[in-house]
């Protein structure tokens, strides 16, 4: 710093340290801000993607329910006679 400001003092060097510690501080501050706002977002839209993956699979569990039960009911109507 003293390359930077000079022969300022020591009393001026470590308050001139001081303010750029608080200024270093200060806009990190700021950044884990807005990670903390990103990290909300994806775990919003992670969630949002699971119930709408827990709904698709709801549905096709239904279809597929609906579809065997109809197999089952084919295959009955279908089946010949056990010759005795």
């Amino acid at each position: 710093m003293k390359e930077s400001f000079g022969e300022i003092g020591d009393q001026r060097l470590t308050v001139m340290a001081g303010i750029m510690v608080m200024d270093e501080l200060n806009e990190l501050q700021k950044r884990i801000k807005g990670m903390e706002g990103e990290i909300a977002t994806l775990r919003k839209t992670r969630d949002d993607a699971l119930t709408k993956a827990d709904k698709n699979d709801a549905a096709l569990t239904g279809a597929l329910g609906a579809l065997a039960e109809r197999m089952v009911t084919l295959a009955e109507k279908l089946a010949l006679p056990k010759a005795s």
